[in-house]
């Protein structure tokens, strides 16, 4: 075998447009790439630590609104129980007053019965007496 100049020429132009083309395309290119991943990489990181942000954030949100719950539950109850408590008072309130509406009412019957028994009493002799005398067509004395 034969080694030509034109390999040789050839290799030379080779090494040549490999030494040349890696500082003019190579390296800017592999510059370029690397930049890229850089920014990528970059990107994923905010990307993840907005990610834990807002989990955070949601976290915190969801345990305000669960405490907000929890307290407007007690709120509610407090006020139910204030209410079943003024509504024992006011019943009570009324059913005394009742009671002593009764009461005033039974003794005003009672003494408006023995008004009208003693009334009645004055009476019953003349009565007694009117009738006799009309059973009797006599005059009766008492």
């Amino acid at each position: 075998m034969d080694i030509d100049v034109t390999i040789l020429i050839q290799a030379g132009i080779v090494l040549f447009l490999l030494l040349s083309l890696n500082g003019l395309l190579f390296k800017p290119l592999l510059e370029v790439f690397d930049a890229r991943e850089a920014k990528l990489q970059g990107a994923r990181d905010s990307i993840e630590s907005l990610n834990r942000l807002a989990k955070d954030d949601l976290d915190a949100y969801r345990t305000r609104i669960r405490e907000a719950n929890d307290r407007a539950q007690d709120e509610k109850e407090a006020l139910r129980d204030d209410g079943r408590a003024r509504e024992r008072e006011l019943l009570s309130e009324v059913r005394a007053e009742i009671a002593d509406s009764l009461n005033d009412s039974r003794s005003t019957i009672e003494a408006q019965e023995g008004q009208a028994r003693q009334s009645l009493s004055v009476q019953v002799d003349t009565l007694a007496g009117d009738m006799a005398s009309k059973i009797l067509g006599r005059e009766v004395e008492a």
